[in-house]
């Protein structure tokens, strides 16, 4: 998850790397950035992902930890 993940947030940031623990705004990610990262988290994975996800878990290794999880992921909205 931690990879899929990583890879998405590097295209959609524009960067080579992405370290799993630095915060999503601070590596550059911008308001369109969340929901195109968020967008993307959905294709890839085929569930429904609320966009306050990222506020939630800024994160990879945060943001990973929620989706394993699964819980109510759906049902929180967008």
């Amino acid at each position: 998850m931690e990879a899929l993940l990583q890879r998405i947030w590097q295209e959609v940031l524009g960067r080579p790397e992405v370290d799993i623990d630095l915060l999503f705004p601070d590596l550059g990610g911008t308001s369109l950035d969340v929901v195109e990262a968020v967008d993307r988290v959905e294709r890839e994975l085929g569930i429904p992902v609320p966009l306050t996800i990222l506020f939630e878990a800024p994160t990879i290794r945060l943001l990973a930890g929620r989706l394993l999880a699964g819980g109510d992921l759906g049902q929180q909205g967008l």
